[in-house]
């Protein structure tokens, strides 16, 4: 007891006041229980189905009593990041229907993990997130910049998309030094010795309408297949570094079509630029039919984009006419 109450009273009092004070930010997903739960006296599976598991449902059942129902995230015990595997024994032990099974995916990070056991690790996340009948996101991954760790990005953002997986990348902001996994330095410049900037920002789906059958980059074009129904999607063309460090993009994928079919899209542009760094990238909007199709973004010359006084209209950007409807 702590000034009258349970620990985890005061738990669920200050996920509570978390909550109602973030209800009205639109671009928060949802809320994690706890970061990496650590075992005590009880090992793994006890500890996840008599400690681990009735707190997640004590957590889960306050929220929604006070009215919350946006997405709940869970993860395994820390142990997950070092193993690949959620030594748990993973089972459904919720009824809500809105919660999101949060693994941190370290291969080779904290471990001596490399290709084969980082896609093991994945293809095991995708088990124990069907047998807790949760989706899964890699919840938080980093790494250094060694050529080791550079690679394991790299693959692991290929393996994220196929294995359509989203995640959260870890992004600690002290100065370099201590695990040196700072995405940019201090000053907002793109670190030299490192991708990771470009990497993460590189194209993909932000919302497609129905459910995602497939994703990825392939042959310098964004593949997309979508499956159910029809609607707005909103991809990204992927950052072009204009100054200040090297681009993994000449050109940002703004060229659209949906089965083979050339569209117009509706770009707007996104540029940040500093005394140190200029990068641009469009989010590109289009339509998509219900059913099953293929969206794809080809690299291409920015030339109709639409401005933040435009009012909705198309305005003239670097010169040209834009591609008729259809073609």
């Amino acid at each position: 007891m702590i000034a009258g109450k349970p620990i985890q009273t005061h738990y669920l009092e200050a996920m509570v006041a978390v909550f109602r004070h973030l209800r009205g930010e639109r671009g928060l997903l949802g809320l994690e229980i706890m970061n990496e739960p650590t075992y005590g006296s009880l090992p793994p599976p006890r500890f996840e189905r008599q400690q681990m598991w009735p707190f997640n449902l004590r957590m889960i059942e306050g929220l929604r009593r006070d009215g919350e129902r946006r997405m709940i995230w869970f993860g395994p015990n820390i142990m997950r990041d070092v193993v690949d595997l959620d030594s748990g024994r993973p089972e459904r032990f919720s009824d809500d229907g809105n919660l999101v099974y949060g693994p941190h995916v370290y291969t080779g990070t904290f471990n001596e993990g490399g290709p084969p056991e980082l896609e093991a690790s994945y293809a095991a996340g995708i088990a124990e997130a069907k047998a807790y009948d949760a989706p899964m996101v890699d919840a938080e991954w980093g790494g250094g910049s060694d050529e080791k760790a550079e690679m394991m990005r790299a693959l692991k953002i290929e393996l994220q998309d196929r294995f359509r997986v989203g995640s959260a990348f870890w992004m600690w902001k002290q100065r370099p030094g201590f695990y040196d996994w700072h995405t940019v330095n201090e000053d907002g410049s793109l670190r030299q010795d490192s991708m990771r900037a470009q990497q993460l920002s590189g194209p993909h789906a932000d919302r497609v309408p129905g459910r995602i059958v497939s994703t990825g980059v392939e042959d310098g074009a964004l593949r997309v297949r979508a499956r159910g129904r029809g609607g707005k999607a909103r991809l990204w063309s992927g950052t072009v570094v204009h100054r200040g460090g090297e681009t993994l993009l000449d050109r940002p994928l703004i060229r659209a079509f949906v089965d083979g079919r050339r569209v117009r899209p509706t770009l707007v542009r996104k540029v940040f630029a500093t005394e140190k760094v200029k990068l641009r990238g469009f989010r590109v909007h289009l339509r998509v039919p219900a059913g099953d199709h293929e969206i794809v973004l080809k690299p291409g010359q920015p030339r109709w984009v639409k401005g933040h006084r435009a009012k909705g209209r198309w305005v003239k950007g670097a010169g040209g006419e834009p591609p008729p409807r259809g073609r």
